[in-house]
């Protein structure tokens, strides 16, 4: 009977694929349409990898081998940052691309994983169940429609690419395909190191295929070469900035219980997707001891396995297959080696929910009963709805925060990055103040909190209070805080210009490579202090840090105009300061003053002219006077 009905849905299914593909994708536009609206959220990764990132903001040769030769915020995806730097390049800060380039990604994945499902399995049914599920379950929202997880949609389009030429290498043993899924894999590394786990996927698909040679499996030797040069690249950029010491340092068999209950949480969710939140934190001990279900984890998980194995005889070689193409997708992030502060986290599941969906559909399609068919099409339509309202919670940090507040209001961090999205977006002070007040409430060690109170008292006037918060982040964290340069800032605002300066030098001293800031603004107050000199050294150190920084070029073009009487070396700063910003207009005004000192009245008159088409009204009136 088993059998019977299941060709019986492979026949009713073979007559539309391409429509029932089509729906998919249609309800999977639908329930993301919300995302066109989204904005980048600022407080929560946008901000590193977007927004604030130098790094994208120019698209030359010198910026990409930079973006391919080092780390950025604990990760290795040069891929995906080249990515985003091609879209700053043409639309800048403008949401909308960002999100909808994200969304086509999570399209093409839909596409390229029926596919690959269809190629494996030959089975319209698990095919356009596991193509709808990557569509429109809304564990992925996070993966599609937070901007900075572009790594999540760009490196499943090459895994999954990858692993369909793998597959048809494996059928024609024509050479030019084994290459092609090199390649991709290769590409699928460069867009996010999770990315290591395909090998596993493709002995998986050996196994299905009984193809268990060593000849056959020594195909994959690339592929493990490729996984464990970029694992161990992930374990550097991880460990640059200390991700791998955010979580405590559990016993072994502590860990069993964590990864157990990561397991059996994401099978839960898979069917169930309650309670979605934008941070899962680990649990904490009470007196010695994790909450009673991550000691029942391993239980159900066990039982599971057993209940589908013996239930389903018939299935278990695409049973398995499901499986194991889950625990491989999951086994780098099941937090046996901790990484990160998230126990679980939603976008975790992006390529192995392909493996459950397989479970899901084999058991389905082995059960007799008629309404199998309302199952699929109920859970359908309830996944389209929750996830256009979640899509619609990751609008902006303001309410992601809130939400996530909601559900679990007693982690700082929420709370903090709540204030933080109403400190820089809203500029709402008072507000931001008692989200930060709320975060030290809770843990009243939490530098970061300490620092942007601080901000919030700066900008509400109270001074003493924001030195007071800037000590302590200082004693909690002299690196991480910019204790320092805030400090020193709030000292220059109130007249202490030796305490600033005092600070700056210290900020200078703790952040090394990214201290350019902290030089400029100490050379501001060495002007004060009449140390001409040294301000223009400060300039000049804080422009071989970053040669791009046209406001530095800019400075010392005015001190060796206006001190220095080097009319040539002022020219010179101001022509390299517009060379960086085209719009720089008062790069262009001063250029002009200078020209007409040095009597160069046609470069004077372009620069001026220049700069009055910049918005520079000050260039008008010596445009009348000179350039007649």
């Amino acid at each position: 009977m088993a059998k019977k009905s299941n060709n019986s849905i492979k026949k009713s299914s073979a007559t539309i694929p391409s429509l029932g593909l089509i729906f998919i994708i249609v309800a999977t536009i639908v329930s993301y349409f919300p995302t066109f609206t989204n904005e980048l959220i600022i407080n929560w990764d946008d901000h590193l990898y977007i927004t604030d990132y130098d790094g994208i903001k120019k698209l030359d040769f010198k910026s990409v081998y930079k973006l391919f030769t080092s780390f950025h915020y604990e990760n290795y995806h040069p891929l995906t940052n080249l990515t985003n730097a091609i879209e700053y390049s043409i639309w800048e800060l403008n949401p909308l691309p960002y999100h909808a380039i994200n969304l086509l990604l999570h399209l093409f994945n839909v596409y390229l994983v029926y596919l690959l499902i269809k190629q494996l399995l030959n089975h319209e049914t698990i095919a356009l169940v596991s193509a709808a599920v990557m569509g429109i379950h809304p564990m992925h929202v996070e993966s599609v429609a937070w901007a900075s997880e572009r790594k999540d949609v760009l490196y499943a389009f090459f895994f999954l690419l990858s692993a369909i030429m793998y597959i048809k290498f494996d059928r024609t043993n024509e050479r030019k395909f084994y290459l092609w899924s090199v390649v991709l894999f290769l590409c699928s590394c460069l867009s996010k190191s999770a990315a290591v786990v395909l090998p596993l996927f493709l002995f998986a698909i050996n196994y299905f295929n009984e193809k268990r040679s060593i000849r056959k499996n020594a195909a994959l030797i690339p592929f493990f070469a490729l996984s464990v040069l970029f694992g161990y690249i992930a374990i550097l950029s991880q460990g640059s900035t200390g991700a791998t010491s955010m979580v405590p340092d559990y016993p072994w068999y502590d860990k069993l219980f964590l990864s157990s209950y990561a397991i059996v949480y994401y099978v839960i969710m898979f069917v169930m997707p309650v309670n979605l939140n934008v941070l899962h934190m680990y649990p904490e001990k009470v007196n010695g001891f994790f909450p009673i279900e991550y000691y029942i984890a391993p239980v159900i998980l066990l039982l599971l396995f057993i209940f589908f194995f013996k239930l389903f005889k018939q299935e278990r070689k695409r049973l398995l297959l499901g499986f194991l193409f889950f625990i491989a997708g999951l086994v780098l992030i099941i937090q046996f080696v901790p990484v990160g502060r998230a126990i679980v986290a939603e976008r975790y599941t992006y390529i192995p929910y392909i493996g459950l969906s397989i479970v899901v559909a084999v058991v389905l399609a082995q059960i007799k009963a008629g309404w199998t068919s309302y199952v699929y099409y109920s859970f359908f339509v309830l996944f389209c709805i929750i996830t256009f309202q979640r899509v619609k919670v990751w609008n902006n940090g303001n309410i992601l925060f809130s939400d996530a507040i909601d559900k679990t209001p007693n982690v700082p961090l929420l709370w903090y990055n709540r204030g933080y999205y109403k400190q820089y977006k809203n500029q709402d002070h008072a507000d931001a103040l008692n989200d930060f007040n709320a975060a030290l409430k809770l843990d009243s060690n939490y530098a970061l909190a300490y620092n942007n109170r601080g901000g919030a008292k700066f900008f509400l006037k109270d001074y003493s209070g924001a030195i007071a918060d800037y000590d302590k982040a200082v004693a909690l964290d002299s690196v991480r805080t910019d204790g320092y340069y805030n400090r020193g800032y709030v000292k220059q605002t109130i007249g202490d210009l030796q305490g600033a300066l005092k600070d700056y030098t210290s900020s200078v001293r703790v952040k090394k490579e990214n201290a350019h800031v902290a030089l400029s603004s100490r050379a501001v107050v060495k002007e004060k202090l009449n140390d001409y000199d040294g301000a223009i050294a400060d300039y000049t150190d804080a422009i071989r840090i970053l040669p791009e920084y046209s406001q530095a070029y800019f400075n010392r073009g005015n001190l060796k105009y206006s001190i220095k009487k080097d009319l040539q070396g002022a020219a010179s700063d101001y022509k390299s300061a517009i060379a960086i910003d085209k719009k720089y207009a008062d790069a262009y005004f001063n250029l002009g003053i200078v020209s007409l000192d040095l009597g160069n009245k046609t470069e004077a008159c372009n620069s001026l002219t220049n700069a009055f088409n910049l918005g520079q009204t000050r260039a008008g009136d010596l445009l009348k006077q000179n350039c007649r």
